[in-house]
């Protein structure tokens, strides 16, 4: 989604921890990584079907180069990683000093 000020991304991430998420900004590229991991041994176990999958997953998104990378903000609640990624003030000149 992207308003006035900021670009906001709501990613579901069913099943996996927090403490699994991982989260990194290089050249404007948002990368996303994940891993899910079962919570108890199966071990030996024969399944004749399993629909629930585990492992690591990872998704990299190439934003615009008007964002702000150093004040992204994520929250993580109820399996959905939230994002608010804001856009740099336009127009601003910055003065370069000149040293000797």
């Amino acid at each position: 989604i992207e308003t006035e000020s900021n670009y906001q991304m709501d990613l579901e991430m069913p099943g996996i921890e927090q403490k699994n998420i991982d989260i990194n900004v290089e050249n404007n590229t948002l990368t996303i990584r994940g891993k899910k991991v079962e919570k108890e041994e199966k071990e030996g176990k024969d399944y004749y079907i399993r629909e629930c999958y585990y492992g690591t997953m990872q998704r990299a998104i190439n934003l615009p180069s008007n964002i702000d990378a150093d004040e992204i903000n994520a929250i993580f609640e109820n399996g959905v990683l939230y994002l608010k990624i804001p856009k740099k003030e336009k127009g601003i000149t910055k003065r370069i000093e000149i040293k000797s």
